[in-house]
């Protein structure tokens, strides 16, 4: 078939909406529709001329602006299910008790993306307390021993005193707020160190 009409090096930003749509269903494209180009970039779908080998996803070729990764129909697929889903999941439960294991969850099946919202601390134990990657990331390195100051203190103790120092000085949501700071309001995204009452915080702000 002949492509004439466009060519594939041209900037895509040249053409309109339903140009790009109606060369895609010249060229044999059965989900070709009018759509407006950043619907879907969040999803891994913007339109183009470039010719992908597979989605990531569903594995079909499809025709997309060149970074793009999903095709169309996929994209299109998780952005409906993410329509029908909070944009704010708290998670909260016992150490070990599987917060981790239900964020990976939800990133893989519903593409939710996954926030540390214990990040401030840990950075903290870190850079001023000696803490290890290890101590602070893990299960095992939270429950060892370490030395504070004279005492000696298990490593998810320093860092719950660590959160709630932080706590008595600007308020108990302080964690959740510093953890929301900087994030895109129409994405979706999970919280899994959600203590006491802080899921009301982000109940206020979905």
């Amino acid at each position: 078939m002949a492509m004439s009409k466009f060519n594939p090096n041209d900037s895509i930003g040249a053409k309109s909406n339903a140009e790009i749509a109606a060369y895609l269903r010249e060229i044999g494209d059965p989900d070709a529709t009018d759509f407006e180009p950043t619907d879907l970039a969040r999803y891994g779908f913007a339109p183009g001329m470039y010719i992908h080998t597979h989605c990531r996803d569903c594995g079909d070729e499809f025709w997309a602006d060149k970074r793009a990764w999903r095709c169309q129909r996929c994209a299109q697929s998780i952005s409906d299910k993410l329509a029908r889903l909070p944009h704010y999941i708290a998670i909260c439960g016992h150490p070990g008790s599987g917060k981790s294991t239900v964020q990976a969850m939800l990133a893989s099946h519903w593409h939710i993306q996954a926030v540390d919202d214990g990040a401030a601390c840990r950075a903290i134990g870190r850079a001023h307390f000696g803490l290890t990657m290890h101590q602070v990331e893990t299960q095992d390195g939270k429950a060892e021993v370490v030395e504070v100051n004279g005492d000696s203190l298990i490593v998810r103790d320093v860092l719950g005193r660590i959160a709630r120092g932080l706590e008595s000085e600007f308020g108990p949501w302080t964690m959740p707020w510093l953890a929301t700071r900087g994030l895109d309001p129409q994405g979706h995204y999970s919280f899994a160190s959600v203590r006491r009452d802080q899921g009301e915080f982000y109940h206020g702000i979905a």
